[in-house]
């Protein structure tokens, strides 16, 4: 079973930050940065890494300010292809967010 399935990751309640999964596990946050930066200002990336080997698990966390930057990226970002491949986009569940940052700041800095 997928451990990151829809109702671990995603909300409907608004959020500051999003998830995307789809992702290749080449992409990195400098480009995830790049692409949503078309919709609104972005604060923050991080792409959520198996802790062993630190590759990406296709997805990433997208953070934003504000409520309003997040929603309209949300809104914005549907449908959207990255890197080729279609993206699902939606606003992150807050308990999936703090896990994974959590994981991200104890991850080996390569």
């Amino acid at each position: 079973s997928d451990p990151y399935n829809d109702s671990v990751i995603s909300s409907n309640e608004p959020s500051t930050t999003l998830v995307a999964k789809g992702l290749s596990i080449s992409a990195t946050e400098l480009d995830i940065h790049e692409a949503f930066r078309q919709y609104a200002l972005v604060k923050n990336v991080t792409i959520v890494r198996d802790p062993l080997t630190q590759i990406s698990k296709g997805l990433a966390l997208i953070e934003f300010n504000n409520i309003q930057y997040a929603t309209h990226t949300l809104n914005a970002a549907q449908n959207m292809l990255f890197q080729g491949r279609p993206l699902k986009v939606s606003y992150a569940k807050s308990s999936f967010v703090t896990d994974t940052i959590a994981f991200a700041s104890l991850a080996p800095n390569c």
